[in-house]
């Protein structure tokens, strides 16, 4: 008996041991994969958070989310982890992934050794689930990672419950436990997940004969209702409300009822047939039953109802790989709003039945009559069919993986498999933006407008775009449009906002540099005007953005505006204590008012959450040199350089450390020459012509030394 439950858990071993091997062969690609859409909002735009180790506690009581309806502590946290272990390396976050997922593949296995008690089958069942190209998405995609938690957590959910049923004494309560701890891990890490109690009953209806009395298990279901109430309870707390909005019973109704027939449809061409995958499938909207796709899918719908009653009795294994799939939908199939009617990785859990019934179907397949007449050796069929399956999704599985190698070849390929995507063409758009080929960002944006000219945030891009260049004209135009379009976006206002500063800052320099040049004061005041106007129209809609009040310390501060200026900076870092720019802008304040203790800290903190954010360097070294430091605010101002070496204030004020500090004339004229040089019209260039002259004269006045 011993040697038996030996042979059986070497057996197991090896079986984890294939799962380990293939899982990270057919992944090892992934790992080189950059961060791409997403990641770039949840990761790289949230570096100090991350670095924080603290937020492994404050994540779970603090949304991160802003206003939106989504409380996924578990998921920042393995971020956090991640950030801690690698830093902002994509390599870690993708080898997280692919590590995550190779547990569930174990766990896949567990689950269909629980059900099948063939452990030759729920090996072949971890390998589908494993190799599946449907599952690319979830795992190469960093932010995917949000589904390959959830189902983690679900299936321990699901194992414990099964294993609870039929245990006693210690090990049954340790079980229980496990099973109620793994149910609170599924709605923290993502809400959908509390769909696990309808797959729990589904699990019960079908395989009730292994789970022990109906006595006993109510318990767990009573028990699964509290621990969801809690959930509820908190989520409402820290959220301010429940949920995400449901479309209304109305006019609307009917486009909703319909979508979510169409992406029912899609989900499951896609996980029976995975060919012609996108990272952006096109749901088109339809609002009547004459709509030829609305009527293929409401058929496809009905023939699936079909085949799960027809099945229900002798072939129950397709009624409940239907229904697990049907059921693990519910939250994505349209009926809650989606900014994307469709994503390949919300087919993760729903993939498990898929995954676990289809070599059990076969294997029962091949123990029917029917087997003598047309298979002699029908489990060497069965296992030759399979692993065809199989090497097919590996194959598919290692070039799908490419398209998540950086965002420009991400959204290229997106573009190549949906021509009509204007998210694709969007984003690509945003890519060239951010690489400075401005052409063809706004090719890019116009054939997004061309496929929808009602989406907004396409014209706020352009608006962006147009400032960027300087065509203040036309960004007033785009942003104008999108604001028609979407009266109630921060966002929008914050930019126009932000091109009247920039508008604003221009007239003032240049009347600076050329004080001969007329400018109507009653413009300057204008400008100032609309962009206050807008700052405090973002500010009505949204009170809690940062960024809105961080810009509108910007406006301040140029009009010279010092408490009105601290007080919208104080609020930026108080609503976001991780705001690099908004403790410059702090630390900017304080220097102004020679408040020198408070201005070091900010910058010091600056530095501590942007160490290479070149402009603090700069301004805590001018705070060291005003306080006599000379050896740390040149250390500073080098570390400056370093990172900005064309910047002319940089080199201007290593002048100064050097002339005033250190005595040293000759560097002192040297990085005098290269500011000029570096900006030939800034506003100082008189005064570093004189000086220059009288350093070689061997004069130094004390202009040439005092900061200006």
């Amino acid at each position: 008996m011993l040697k038996i439950r030996k042979n059986e858990v070497n057996n197991h071993l090896v079986a984890f041991a294939i799962i380990f091997l293939i899982t990270f062969s057919i992944y090892w690609n992934s790992l080189q994969g950059d961060f791409v859409w997403d990641d770039k909002d949840l990761i790289l735009n949230n570096t100090g958070y991350l670095n924080d180790w603290r937020n492994l506690f404050s994540v779970f009581t603090k949304p991160f989310f802003g206003k939106a309806a989504v409380y996924r502590p578990l998921l920042i946290a393995s971020f956090i982890l991640d950030y801690q272990l690698w830093d902002s390396h994509p390599f870690g976050f993708h080898y997280t992934n692919v590590l995550l997922h190779t547990v569930n593949a174990f766990l896949v296995y567990l689950l269909a050794l629980l059900l099948t008690r063939v452990s030759y089958l729920a090996l072949l069942s971890s390998l589908l689930f494993i190799t599946h190209p449907i599952q690319t998405e979830a795992v190469a995609w960093i932010s995917g990672r949000n589904d390959v938690i959830v189902t983690l957590f679900s299936l321990l959910t699901i194992i414990f419950y099964i294993r609870w049923c039929n245990l006693k004494g210690l090990k049954r309560i340790v079980t229980f436990i496990g099973f109620l701890t793994s149910y609170g891990c599924v709605l923290l890490t993502k809400e959908s997940g509390i769909v696990v109690i309808l797959l729990i009953i589904l699990i019960d209806y079908f395989f009730k004969g292994n789970l022990g009395h109906w006595g006993e298990r109510r318990k767990a279901y009573l028990s699964v209702i509290l621990v969801s109430l809690l959930y509820i309870y908190v989520r409402m707390i820290i959220l301010g409300k429940l949920g995400m909005p449901i479309s209304p019973m109305g006019g609307e109704f009917i486009h909703r009822f319909l979508r979510v027939f169409v992406t029912y449809t899609y989900y499951f061409k896609i996980l029976l047939f995975p060919i012609n995958q996108t990272a952006n499938p096109l749901i088109f909207p339809h609002d009547s039953l004459k709509d030829p796709a609305a009527v293929s899918a409401l058929l496809f719908i009905l023939s699936l109802v079909a085949i799960t009653l027809a099945c229900w009795k002798w072939f129950w294994d397709i009624s409940f790989a239907i229904l697990w799939i049907c059921i693990t939908l519910i939250p994505v199939s349209g009926i809650f709003s989606l900014d994307i009617p469709a994503l390949e990785h919300r087919l993760y859990l729903g993939s498990v039945s898929f995954s676990v019934m289809i070599p059990l179907l076969l294997y029962r397949f091949s123990h029917t009559r029917i087997k003598s007449v047309f298979l002699k050796n029908e489990k060497a069929v069965l296992f030759l069919l399979l692993l065809l399956i199989i090497f097919i999704y590996s194959s598919k599985t290692v070039v799908r993986n490419t398209i998540w190698k950086d965002e420009n070849h991400f959204w290229l390929k997106t573009i190549q498999d949906s021509p009509f995507s204007v998210i694709a063409h969007n984003n690509l758009g945003l890519v060239y933006f951010e690489k400075g080929h401005y052409g063809n960002a706004l090719r890019e944006f116009k054939k997004a407008l061309s496929l929808d000219p009602y989406a907004a945030n396409v014209h706020a891009n352009m608006g962006v775009l147009y400032a960027t260049q300087g065509l203040h004209q036309e960004a007033i135009n785009a942003y104008r449009r999108a604001l028609i379009l979407k009266p109630q976006r921060v966002k929008i206002y914050n930019n126009l906002g932000n091109l009247y500063y920039k508008m604003l800052k221009e007239s003032k320099s240049s009347s600076r540099v050329y004080p001969k040049k007329l400018v109507v004061v009653g413009d300057i005041r204008e400008l100032y005007q609309k962009s206050l106007n807008n700052y405090k129209k973002a500010l009505q809609l949204n009170s809690s953005d940062p960024e809105v009040h961080n810009n509108l310390g910007d406006l301040y501060y140029l009009e010279q505006l010092y408490p009105s200026a601290l007080e919208e900076y104080k609020r930026a870092v108080k609503l976001n204590p991780y705001y690099a720019d908004a403790y410059n802008n702090l630390g900017l304040v304080y220097l102004k008012e020679k408040n020198y203790d408070d201005a070091q800290n900010a910058f010091a903190r600056t530095l501590e959450l942007e160490p290479t954010f070149a402009e603090a360097c700069n301004n805590l070294a001018l705070i060291y040199m005003e306080r006599g430091m000379y050896h740390k605010a040149l250390e500073e101002f080098t570390r400056a350089l370093r990172l900005v070496p064309k910047n002319a204030e940089v080199h201007f004020n290593l002048a100064l450390v050097y002339l005033r500090g250190f005595k040293d004339k000759q560097k002192g004229i040297y990085y005098l020459k290269e500011s000029l040089r570096l900006d030939p019209h800034q506003s100082r260039a008189e005064i570093i012509k004189e000086s220059i002259e009288w350093l070689e004269s061997n004069i130094v006045p004390e202009s040439a030394v005092k900061i200006r």
